[in-house]
C-alpha cells in the first residue's frame, strides 16, 4: 500500500502488561496509553495523531464535539469510527448484530452482557446452570452457530472457563440499547443466579463482587427495594459473610435498625474460611454492628436508652480492634463516637471527657496500627484539637471529672496536652512541660491506679525523656531499669491487655538490661499478635554506644534458615544463649557456617536482628 502512496494505520489496542513491543517493532513515538473514558488532553492527542496520518484535515473543536456526543468519549468507540468512518456507527452495528442472534443466542447475550458491563465475565458453571442446557447443547447451538464471534471464551488462571463479549463498550452499549431499564437488570440477575453455588471460589467471587461492589454501589442504578430485594433472593438460597454483612449495612443504612442488627449478627454467626471478598473478618462485621449501634444512639430520645446503645457501640469497637487483621475502621468509629458528643455536648466539664476519651483511641491506634492505615486517624485527630483548643481554660474540670465520672480522663488529657506541647518547644520549655506532664498523669494515677490511657502515656513521656538522654550522650543503666520498672507497671495493671508498644518496649528494654529469656518472651508474644501488621518487620532503634555511635559485635555464624535468612551466635554478649537472626541475602560476601562477622543489632517486632553484617578478615 505504501508503495502506491495508499495512506494508511494500523491501531493495537491492548492491556499494558500484555504488549510485546519488540516483536511488533513500535517505536516509543507511537505508543499512547489512554483510560477507557477519554480526558480532554486524550482526545486533542488522538485528534493530532490522526492528523498527521492525513485522516483528519483540520484541527478543531468540531472532533472533540463529534467523540463526546457520538461516542461517549469512548477510546474503543473513538478509534473504531474515526478511523474507518465508512462502517456503519458503533451503535447500528450493535443492534444489527443482536437483531441477527437467534432468540435463544439473544438470551445469552443478555445474561453475559449484564456482568460484562462491569468489565467481569461469567463462569461457565452459573452460565449453564441458568440456561439450562449441558456444554455440549451450548456449544453446538449457540457458540458454533450465529455467536460464534460475538460471544468469547477464555480461560483464567485457576483453569475456570468464562464468558465474555467482545469488548466491555460492547456489553454497555447492549444493555443501554435493549434492556437498559433497571427493574429489566435486576430481572436478568435474579435469573442468572437462581441457582447460585458459592462453594464454587469462582462463582462465589463472581456474585459477591457484581453485588457488592455495583449493584451496592452508591452510583448504583438500582434503587433501595430493588437491591434488598437482589440481596435478599440470594441470600436465602446461599448465605455468605460478605453478602449477609452488605446487606445489613443496606439496612442500617435506611435505619431499619432490628433488621440490620439480625443480620449482622447472622454473618458473625456464618464460616468465616470460605469467603473471598476481603475475608470478611469478624472485625469487618463489629465494626459494622457497633456503628450501628451509634446510630441507634444518635437516634434516641430517651438518654438511658441511648446510653445503652452507646455502652453496645463501645464493646463491638473494642471487640472490633483485636485479632489478626488490625482494622482502622475500628478505631476510627471508636474515637469518632467520642468526638461527636464532644460536638453535642453543653456541659464543659462532660465534653473535656469525652475529648479525654477520643484522644485515647486516637493514641492506641498511633501505637498499633501500620503508618499507611493512619490518614482518617490523623485527619479525626486534627478536628479534636482544633475542638480543645482552650483545654488550658478547662483544667479546673479535672477534679469533676474524677468525682463525677470516677475517671482519670481529665488528667491524662491535661497531661498529653502538655507532653504534645512539649515536643514541638525549645529545650527549657520543653523539660518545664514535660515536669508538668508526667506530674499530671501521675496525678491521675494516684486516684486511679490501673488507668491504662495514663499508665501508656507515663511510659511514653519515659521514653522520650530516655531518648533526650541518649542524644545528649547522658543515658545511664540506672534511669533504662527506670523505665524497665515503669513498664512493667503498665503490664501488670494492664489486666490481660497487651499491647503492641508494650510489648515491643519490654522486649527492647530487657534485652538492653540483658534479661534476654524475658526480652525473647515478650517478644514471641508481640510476633503473636501482630503476624499480619505491616510494621512487624521494620528495623529501628539500634543499640548505640556511650558516644550514640551504633554499638559493634562480634559473632560466628551458625547456620542458613532459608534463601532469606540466618542466623548469628553472638559472642560478644556471653549470657545470650539465643542466635541472632540476621538477612543471608543482601550482603556483598557470600556468608558460610562458621564465617566470623561483626554486626550491629537492631530490633522489629520479631526481636532482635543483626544488621551491617561484615566478614572478619583473619
Amino acid at each position: 500500500m505504501s508503495s502506491r502512496g495508499r495512506h494508511f494505520v494500523v491501531i493495537g489496542a491492548e492491556r499494558k502488561n500484555e504488549w510485546r513491543r519488540q516483536a511488533l517493532k513500535i517505536r516509543d513515538e507511537n505508543v499512547y496509553e489512554f483510560n477507557e473514558t477519554l480526558s480532554h488532553s486524550e482526545k486533542q492527542t488522538i485528534i493530532e495523531h490522526l492528523h498527521r496520518l492525513g485522516y483528519i484535515k483540520n484541527i478543531g473543536t468540531y472532533w472533540e464535539e463529534i467523540i463526546k456526543k457520538n461516542y461517549n468519549s469512548s477510546f474503543f468507540a473513538t478509534i473504531y469510527s474515526l478511523v474507518d468512518p465508512a462502517q456503519k456507527p458503533l451503535t447500528e452495528i450493535i443492534q444489527d448484530q443482536y437483531h441477527r442472534l437467534s432468540k435463544k443466542s439473544q438470551k445469552v447475550f443478555r445474561y453475559i452482557c449484564c456482568f460484562h458491563q462491569y468489565n467481569m465475565a461469567i463462569n461457565m458453571e452459573l452460565l449453564f446452570r441458568a440456561l439450562e442446557c449441558t456444554y455440549k447443547e451450548f456449544y453446538n447451538d449457540i457458540l458454533n452457530r450465529d455467536a460464534a464471534k460475538i460471544i468469547f471464551e477464555e480461560n483464567d488462571s485457576m483453569g475456570n472457563i468464562l464468558f465474555r463479549t467482545h469488548h466491555r463498550i460492547i456489553a454497555e452499549k447492549t444493555v443501554s440499547i435493549f434492556f437498559n431499564d433497571p427493574e429489566e437488570q435486576k430481572n436478568i440477575l435474579m435469573e442468572v443466579m437462581k441457582d447460585p453455588v458459592l462453594t464454587n471460589e469462582k462463582e462465589r467471587e463472581i456474585i459477591e463482587d457484581i453485588l457488592i461492589k455495583h449493584v451496592a454501589n452508591e452510583n448504583s442504578i438500582y434503587n433501595k427495594e430493588q437491591i434488598r430485594a437482589i440481596f435478599k433472593y440470594i441470600c436465602q438460597k446461599q448465605p455468605t459473610r460478605a453478602l449477609v454483612h452488605h446487606w445489613g449495612i443496606l439496612e442500617s443504612t435506611d435505619k431499619n435498625y432490628d433488621e440490620a442488627e439480625d443480620l449482622l449478627e447472622w454473618a458473625l454467626e456464618l464460616p468465616q474460611g470460605a469467603d473471598s471478598f476481603r475475608c470478611e473478618s469478624d472485625q469487618n462485621i463489629l465494626t459494622s454492628l457497633g456503628s450501628l449501634y451509634y446510630h441507634k444512639a444518635i437516634d434516641q430520645t430517651e438518654s438511658k436508652k441511648a446510653e445503652e446503645y452507646y455502652s453496645e457501640a463501645i464493646k463491638c469497637f473494642n471487640d472490633a480492634k483485636t485479632g489478626e487483621f488490625p482494622n482502622v475502621h475500628a478505631y476510627h468509629a471508636h474515637a469518632n463516637i467520642f468526638y461527636q458528643r464532644a460536638l453535642r455536648e453543653k456541659d464543659e466539664t462532660t465534653k473535656l471527657n469525652y475529648l479525654a476519651q477520643a484522644f485515647a483511641v486516637i493514641e492506641l491506634a498511633k501505637d498499633n496500627l501500620s503508618e499507611d492505615m493512619l490518614q482518617w486517624i490523623i485527619e479525626l485527630e486534627t478536628q479534636l484539637s482544633f475542638l480543645a483548643n482552650d483545654i488550658d481554660m478547662l483544667s479546673h474540670n479535672i477534679k469533676t471529672i474524677r468525682m463525677k465520672f470516677r475517671s482519670a480522663n481529665g488528667d491524662y488529657l491535661y497531661a498529653k496536652c502538655h507532653f504534645d506541647k512539649a515536643l514541638e518547644s525549645e529545650n527549657n520549655e520543653s523539660e518545664c512541660l514535660i515536669a508538668e506532664a508526667l506530674k499530671n498523669v501521675e496525678e491521675g494515677l494516684r486516684h486511679f491506679p490501673s488507668d491504662i490511657n495514663c499508665l501508656r502515656l507515663r511510659a511514653k513521656i519515659y521514653k522520650h525523656k530516655l531518648q533526650k538522654m541518649i542524644d545528649h550522650k547522658t543515658a545511664c543503666q540506672e534511669y533504662i531499669k527506670q523505665y524497665y520498672s515503669i513498664l512493667r507497671d503498665w503490664n501488670t495493671r494492664a489486666n490481660g491487655n497487651k499491647e503492641t508498644l508494650l510489648l515491643y518496649e519490654l522486649g527492647r528494654t530487657a534485652f538492653l538490661l540483658e534479661f534476654y529469656q524475658d526480652s525473647k518472651i515478650y517478644f514471641k508474644e508481640l510476633d503473636s499478635i501482630t503476624s499480619y501488621n505491616a510494621n512487624r518487620s521494620q528495623l529501628k532503634e539500634p543499640i548505640l554506644t556511650n558516644e550514640g555511635q551504633p554499638k559493634e559485635y562480634r559473632g560466628t555464624i551458625i547456620k542458613k534458615i532459608d534463601t532469606h535468612r540466618g542466623q548469628i551466635k553472638c559472642n560478644s554478649l556471653r549470657n545470650l544463649q539465643y542466635p541472632l537472626v540476621f538477612s543471608w541475602n543482601i550482603y556483598n560476601f557470600t556468608p558460610t557456617p562458621n564465617m566470623e562477622v561483626s554486626f550491629e543489632i537492631k530490633f522489629n517486632y520479631r526481636g532482635p536482628m543483626a544488621v551491617n553484617v561484615r566478614k572478619l578478615s583473619r
